[in-house]
C-alpha cells in the first residue's frame, strides 16, 4: 500500500478499523450465542443432587442464568477497547515499513 502512495496514517488507520469491525461481527456472534445458551436453562437448572453442599453455602439447589444488558455491554467494551490496544502494534508496524522491504519480506 504503501508502494502504491497511500500514507502510513491511512495504513494505520486501515488497519485498526479492520480490527474493530472484525471484534463487532465476533461480539455480535458471540452476544447472539450466550443469550441461545441461556435461553433454555432460563427456568432454572436442577442441581439437587449436590444440594445439601450448596446449603451450607447459602445457594439454592435450582440456580437460574440470567444475561443482563449491562454485563453484555460492559464486556463488549472492555474487548473492543482491548482489542484496539492490542491492533496498535502491528498497525505501527505495518505503517512504518519500507515499500521495497514490505514487498521482499518472506
Amino acid at each position: 500500500m504503501l508502494a502504491l502512495g497511500m500514507r502510513p496514517i491511512n495504513i494505520l488507520g486501515q488497519i485498526i478499523v479492520e480490527s474493530l469491525l472484525l471484534l463487532a461481527i465476533g461480539l455480535a456472534i458471540g452476544t447472539a450465542l450466550a443469550w441461545a445458551a441461556v435461553q433454555p436453562m432460563k427456568d432454572g437448572v436442577d442441581l439437587s443432587i449436590v444440594g445439601e453442599g450448596m446449603e451450607m453455602w447459602g445457594m439454592s439447589s435450582v440456580l437460574y442464568p440470567e444475561l443482563l444488558l449491562s454485563d453484555v455491554i460492559l464486556a463488549n467494551v472492555v474487548v473492543l477497547v482491548l482489542g484496539f490496544f492490542a491492533s496498535l502494534s502491528p498497525a505501527w508496524r505495518a505503517a512504518q515499513y519500507e515499500p521495497i522491504e514490505a514487498i521482499t519480506k518472506v
